[in-house]
């Protein structure tokens, strides 16, 4: 960590604490030397008939104020502690919340700060803080905005230093709180007075490797500001801090910030989260439904959302309890309907036929397509979308006080009447992990360990393997990749299988004659023909099984009528259960490997497919067998 000069303590003498001149050295007079050089040296050549005041040093900029006042600044820890109503105040954003309306016509704004001295303030506990961590040290100390929207921070990002002057504090829950109001008085006893409140923004990183910052703020709440020797210093050494590690551990540490996949509940059977939490994540997509006006985030931070069975669905916070409103027969293969249905979103659609032009486009208009994490939707509801800022597509944002609910087996986020997001930078411990995943190949993180080895060679889990296939030696896949994937395509997969059609296992075999009709005649010759609906942790997608690979799948059960045979139907059925089943408090369990494949299959009317009609994609497994402990 670079090393800081410590502020002055709170008990410190007048001397010492104003504007921090015990810190800064001696002052500087015109020509960059100190007063006691200057008494010395005289006045610098070319300027000894100039007249200067040793209390006003010459500025640079128009806005800067003609007239400067003598501030002083405190270390949040002394501003924490003090019993000022009014504090003047330095301080590196940790995060900065969008505007959001608030009651009368003002904006609300959640702004977090730290400096050198926030470690030392003690919160006091209580696991719903917004700052620290819910009881021990603190890393940064929230302010609240009010003002205008164009007034407030709007273009502010972490790393950022801001300056405030006349913070106001108060005290809620036992609590010192922050306040500061902004431009006009919208309200109250003061209601068309201007706030006495003013703040500047400094940037504290540069937007590019190589930039100068530059010394003047990027942003004031007031036309005039002033800017001193103190100042300068005081915008320096944050800028210090800003490099530093331990602003990148106040920034990036927060202990309600949690992965994707590790949104969970100690208790597994109540799939909404207890506690509201935040994300650090990327946003892939943001989606209006045209009827409905509901947006969804679609983000994603690497990592694989934990899966549910297929026919859970709960109420989220507002009604908490678990409900199973279909069965795994039911299951959408792409997500359900209903006002809120299960949302999984692809960069091209199942049955669309991807070109390598059309991927080539997509990654350059939208950026590179992640192998591997969830798209985790998160849905906006309970309040006005149309006052909402929406963050943009590629962009790295916080979201926080989130709660989640379960739609037909899928974690949905739920962006609240409490929730707020914030725009961010990308966060460094996930694209690390990330690229770990990569490395290693790790297609599916709640798949059972070893499951690329497929009960082979002493495997781990081998015993508990449902299925094998003939292609072993070829490496796992995501179904995010087999739809990126122009087809004809083939790819081995971890998948978990969540439905299946027809619906009725009785009616998984049948006959067909050249012309295709089905004959169920004693003579016919019987085949199995269905589709499974497989998912992991990036898609889900439908796939058909079909002669002669159907026959291979069902390894050791001959196609009959099923209707007629209740031992070969006993036995299907059982391997059916084995690989549709799965259980709420058992996550890693119920996965499979399978072999699949895409093709194009021509539209109706067309007889040759070109560019103007490639015709539908369909998938279709091969070279899979369950050989599960039900066989």
């Amino acid at each position: 960590a670079v090393p800081v000069r410590a502020w002055p303590s709170a008990d410190a003498s007048d001397h010492a604490r104003g504007s921090l001149r015990s810190l800064l050295g001696p002052r500087l007079a015109p020509g960059g030397v100190s007063d006691r050089a200057s008494r010395v040296a005289g006045p610098p050549e070319g300027a000894r008939n100039l007249r200067f005041s040793p209390r006003l040093p010459r500025f640079v900029g128009s806005n800067r104020s003609p007239v400067m006042a003598n501030y002083h600044y405190m270390s949040l820890h002394q501003a924490w502690v003090t019993n000022q109503k009014l504090v003047n105040i330095y301080g590196v954003i940790t995060r900065v919340d969008i505007p959001r309306p608030c009651s009368g016509t003002d904006y609300k704004q959640r702004v977090w700060v730290t400096d050198q001295s926030a470690r030392d303030i003690s919160f006091g506990g209580g696991a719903d803080d917004d700052e620290g961590g819910g009881g021990g040290a603190a890393k940064d100390v929230m302010i609240m905005f009010f003002g205008d929207r164009d007034a407030l921070l709007t273009n502010a990002r972490e790393g950022d230093i801001v300056r405030i002057h006349r913070l106001e504090k108060r005290e809620w829950q036992r609590r010192p709180q922050f306040v500061a109001k902004i431009g006009v008085i919208r309200s109250g006893a003061a209601a068309g007075g201007v706030a006495r409140c003013h703040f500047c923004l400094f940037r504290g990183l540069p937007s590019a490797e190589g930039d100068v910052l530059p010394e003047e703020p990027f942003q004031t709440s007031s036309q005039k500001y002033t800017f001193n020797v103190t100042d300068r210093a005081n915008v320096k050494r944050l800028r210090e801090l800003v490099s530093s590690g331990s602003f990148r551990d106040a920034a990036l540490d927060n202990p309600f910030t949690v992965p994707i996949s590790s949104i969970t509940h100690l208790d597994p059977k109540k799939t909404h989260h207890a506690d509201q939490y935040d994300l650090h994540c990327k946003v892939l997509e943001v989606i209006t439904n045209p009827e409905t006006g509901r947006t969804t985030l679609v983000v994603w931070d690497g990592s694989d959302s934990r899966p549910f069975p297929p026919g859970v669905t709960n109420l989220g916070p507002s009604g908490g309890g678990l409900e199973s409103q279909s069965s795994v027969n039911d299951v959408s293969p792409f997500g359900g309907v209903g006002e809120y249905p299960a949302f999984f979103f692809a960069p091209f659609e199942p049955e669309r036929a991807v070109t390598r032009e059309l991927v080539e486009k997509y990654e350059k208009d939208r950026g590179p397509i992640p192998k591997y994490g969830s798209a985790f939707p998160v849905v906006m509801r309970n309040f006005d979308i149309a006052k909402e800022d929406m963050p943009s597509r590629g962009a790295w944002i916080r979201l926080m006080k989130l709660s989640s609910w379960v739609r037909e087996g899928q974690r949905q986020g739920l962006f609240t009447q409490h929730s707020s997001w914030a725009p961010s930078q990308p966060n460094p411990s996930f694209q690390e992990a990330y690229s770990e995943r990569l490395e290693n190949n790790d297609v599916a993180m709640w798949a059972p360990r070893g499951i690329e080895w497929e009960g082979r060679d002493g495997a781990p889990n081998g015993k508990n393997t449902l299925t094998k296939t003939a292609h072993a030696h070829v490496p796992l896949s995501t179904l995010r990749e087999v739809l990126a994937s122009p087809a004809p395509s083939r790819h081995r997969v971890a998948v978990r299988v969540v439905g299946h059609y027809p619906k009725d296992v009785h009616d998984f075999c049948s006959t067909s004659n050249e012309g295709g009709e089905t004959n169920s005649s004693e003579n016919a010759e019987w085949s199995y023909n269905l589709s499974l609906v497989l998912e992991d942790g990036t898609a889900r997608l439908k796939a058909h099984l079909a002669p002669p690979e159907s026959s291979a799948f069902f390894h050791g059960v001959p196609a009959c009528d099923l209707w007629e045979s209740s031992v070969t139907y006993d036995r299907v059925a059982a391997k059916t259960k084995a690989l549709v089943e799965h259980h709420i408090d058992r996550p890693h369990e119920g996965w499979v490997v399978v072999c699949l494949m895409s093709y194009l299959v021509p539209n109706e009317g067309v007889r040759k497919r070109d560019k103007k009609h490639p015709g539908t994609r369909c998938f279709q497994m091969f070279g899979t067998s369950v050989v599960g402990p039900h066989a």
